[in-house]
């Protein structure tokens, strides 16, 4: 869910994979007030990018993730879960890939740069564009801290151990795909 941070008039927004489970369980865990941000109508209260909020906040922040780990963890959340479908009736950011249902991981990741290409990028930079924080999965913990810092918090580190993290279902896949992957990915940032 998109949190508001009440104190400081800050939204976080949840970037699907990118830890913020452990985000919005470290800030309750802190202490730090917050409540569900509502997004405009049709938009699932989950995963809206800052175009799909209305109100005015002082600061905007999200996580990002390294996007070929992005891949990984969707896959392997995905695979677990049998490959939902998402709150049907609402826009979701992945309603985009869910024709990319695969039994591999290579698989998926054909399809994700064969009809998607670029998918990864552009919908973390949906995200990233309007927020004046991005904090990365890989360096959480510190990024986080200093994020509250900067909104009036106070330097906290939280302590809270990580949280869904995804099981360990097979993401081998070729070096050839690897780099097919990086290489959609490029060229789609750079458009």
């Amino acid at each position: 869910m998109a949190l508001h941070l009440v104190q400081s008039n800050a939204l976080f927004l949840e970037v699907p994979k990118t830890g913020t489970s452990w985000v919005r369980r470290a800030l309750r865990e802190m202490g730090v007030a917050y409540d569900v941000a509502k997004p405009t109508a049709g938009v699932t209260v989950r995963h809206g990018t800052p175009q799909h909020f209305e109100r005015h906040y002082s600061h905007r922040f999200c996580t990002v993730r390294d996007p070929l780990a992005w891949a990984k963890s969707w896959f392997r959340f995905q695979t677990q879960k049998s490959w939902p479908c998402y709150e049907p009736d609402l826009w979701h950011p992945q309603r985009a890939i869910e024709d990319c249902q695969a039994s591999t991981f290579e698989e998926f990741l054909h399809l994700l740069c064969r009809r998607h290409p670029g998918y990864v990028s552009r919908m973390m930079s949906s995200y990233t564009e309007g927020c004046d924080i991005v904090m990365e999965q890989e360096t959480l913990r510190a990024d986080l801290a200093d994020a509250l810092e900067r909104f009036g918090y106070g330097r906290r580190l939280a302590s809270t151990p990580l949280q869904n993290v995804s099981d360990h279902t097979d993401t081998t896949c070729s070096q050839q795909m690897i780099n097919r992957f990086w290489e959609v990915e490029r060229t789609s940032a750079s458009c």
